[in-house]
């Protein structure tokens, strides 16, 4: 894998806006490459286990619970469950938000869907899906889905905002002080995209924070102010983060020594290298080998 991919805007904005998609697998294996969107990715696994890798963090989902991808999130699945699994993922464009938001609050719709926060994603296990109506919510959009008619599009519309609501009403439940902190220019969030998709074409080679502001039409002051608001991190950190992603996928799949795997990343420094992947994964390289090379191979 020599970069992330980048799934083109087509994959929602020709159907609308909207996006259902149904995978299921009998085995283990690497179910979905790291890539990055536009759209709002919402995964509800039905049955099995499932790792989700994005650049933030790693976790693993059991059966019944459900997973938000924030936009420009970068993530990758994996199969762990020796039967398979079976998911839905539910997508929609940020568009959608403008057809349930009043004027003065979108910017807390927008906030809340894009990487305005340390945190890339958010997980609802089984207990707290309990007392929420997220699960409900989630089945009706995918049962109305597949309809056609000359009103399937305006109920499918209507089940995807009470999907939202339902999101949105628990996390504020659980997090009441999280809204209230929240604030998005979606200029900058452009500006950051653009330097998002450069680290990830470019991770191999040793660029800069300069390079990054360059490539983003800002100069290196604003640019790290602003980087660090949108993804919670610093570029550094984030090419790292970038970097043992693909140090990950590279363990698992390729017969090589440690150190080329490093230096294929864009590590000149072995020793670094395993540093910095033992400080994101608790890991050593070889230890991550180990525990996850028989459960996670390709098809």
């Amino acid at each position: 894998m020599d970069r992330f991919s980048i799934e083109p805007e087509g994959r929602t904005t020709s159907g609308n806006g909207i996006a259902i998609e149904h995978y299921e697998y009998e085995h283990t294996c690497q179910a979905v490459d790291f890539h990055i969107h536009s759209s709002i990715e919402v995964l509800f696994l039905i049955r099995g286990e499932l790792e989700i890798v994005t650049h933030s963090n790693t976790f693993i989902l059991h059966e019944g619970e459900l997973a938000l991808f924030r936009k420009y999130t970068i993530h990758g699945i994996n199969i762990i469950s020796e039967d398979g699994c079976e998911y839905y993922v539910i997508k929609f464009h940020m568009s959608i938000l403008n057809d349930f938001a009043s004027v003065e609050n979108i910017n807390y719709y927008h906030s809340f869907f894009c990487i305005d926060a340390k945190v890339d994603s958010l997980v609802w296990h089984r207990d707290e899906l309990e007392n929420s109506n997220i699960i409900l919510a989630a089945k009706e959009v995918i049962e109305i889905y597949p309809n056609e008619g000359i009103f399937a599009f305006f109920k499918l519309k209507l089940a995807v905002g009470k999907f939202i609501l339902a999101i949105m009403q628990d996390y504020y439940n659980r997090s009441p002080d999280q809204f209230g902190s929240l604030r998005f220019n979606d200029e900058k969030a452009r500006n950051i995209k653009k330097a998002i998709e450069f680290i990830n074409a470019n991770y191999k080679n040793q660029i800069t924070a300069s390079d990054a502001a360059k490539e983003a039409g800002l100069s290196y002051n604003y640019f790290s102010n602003c980087f660090s608001r949108v993804t919670g991190m610093t570029f550094t950190q984030y090419l790292n983060k970038v970097r043992i992603n693909h140090a990950k996928y590279q363990l698992l799949i390729a017969e090589k020594h440690i150190s080329l795997i490093a230096e294929h990343i864009g590590y000149e420094n072995a020793s670094y290298f395993a540093q910095e992947f033992k400080r994101q994964t608790g890991m050593t390289p070889t230890e991550y080998m180990k525990k996850y090379k028989k459960t996670s191979q390709l098809d």
